[in-house]
Order: C-alpha cells, then sequence, then structure tokens
C-alpha cells in the first residue's frame, strides 16, 4: 500500500549512539555542590542517510556549563530514524525534523546525563524537559 499526499508517512525512531561525551567537573562539584545557574545549547543538524532513502539521522549537540563555576559538559548524539517513504530535502526541513525528532532523542540524552554523572560518584545533573516547538518559535522572533 503505498502513501498518498493526504497519508502521512510513517516514522519510526531505530535507536541513537552518542559519538562524543566530554565532562569537566569543577572541584565544586566533585566536592558536593550542583552547579547552578546552567547554560544550554543545542545546535542540531538532520541529513539523509547515505546508503538507504527511506532513513535520515539527527545529530543533537548539548553544551552544558555552568555559569558559576567550570563544570561542563559537551555530547554529541546521532538519533537515527527510518519512514516508509523516501526522505526528501523539504522533509529534512519539516516540523517533524525540526520539533517532533528532537523531542524523541532528548529524553534518552536526558537519562544518559543522568547516568554518566551519577556513574561518576557525583550529584545527578538532571537536565531540564524542553519544548522543541516554543524553541523554533523563539527563533523565528
Amino acid at each position: 500500500m503505498e502513501n498518498n499526499e493526504n497519508t502521512p508517512a510513517k516514522i519510526s525512531f531505530k535507536g541513537y549512539k552518542c559519538i562524543e561525551l566530554v565532562f569537566n567537573a569543577s572541584d565544586e562539584y566533585i566536592n558536593g555542590k550542583l552547579p547552578t545557574d546552567v547554560n544550554l545549547n543545542i545546535d542540531k543538524k538532520a541529513r539523509k542517510n547515505a546508503t538507504a532513502d527511506n532513513e535520515f539521522e539527527l545529530n543533537l549537540i548539548l553544551e552544558i556549563s555552568s555559569k558559576e563555576d567550570d563544570t561542563n559538559i559537551r555530547c554529541n548524539f546521532i538519533g537515527y530514524f527510518s519512514s516508509d517513504d523516501a526522505i526528501s530535502k523539504s522533509f529534512l526541513e519539516s516540523t517533524f525534523v525540526s520539533i517532533n525528532a528532537p523531542a524523541i532523542l532528548f529524553p534518552f540524552i536526558r537519562a544518559y546525563i543522568s547516568t554518566v554523572t551519577i556513574n561518576a560518584g557525583l550529584n545527578p545533573i538532571i537536565l531540564p524537559t524542553i519544548n522543541f516547538a516554543g524553541l523554533l518559535e523563539n527563533k523565528k522572533q
């Protein structure tokens, strides 16, 4: 059964990989003080899979830094998605890729960061939830 223009494509999340993690903990954080006044920058890039016409990858790069000390984390994750339709350039610029795909991937990143900091023997850094639709709207203004 083929999709027509009125039927949305079915998208599946296939998983993710952390391809970079840089974690620098300040002495204050190591001694039990959680970083406060934290900046969170997110950069995202989507691209079509080079070998499969119906798959795309979303690259999310997060930079987390404390304004008060030198605690910082930089992580780079790739989320893997597939569709029942071929991925087009217009799809890669669509609302799904800008809002929904990051919203699917981000909870895994939040859990990963919490787990890394806990397993380092430190108080967990728990990232806030993110409204990606709101972020996109703010960028437009």
